[in-house]
């Protein structure tokens, strides 16, 4: 239930402006963490996205 009120809101959400802040957030982290604790962070945003 709770995955499907998130799937609504991402549909009422411009799907573009979406993909548009998660490319700057991965990109602000790349800058000022650095590559590797960068995507640890990104592979642990994907792993909890996928536990909601």
């Amino acid at each position: 239930m709770h995955a499907a009120s998130l799937r609504d809101v991402l549909q009422a959400a411009s799907l573009r402006w979406v993909l548009w802040v998660v490319a700057l957030v991965v990109v602000a982290l790349v800058v000022v963490a650095g590559w590797q604790p960068a995507l640890r962070g990104v592979g642990e945003l994907v792993a909890f996205c996928q536990r909601v």
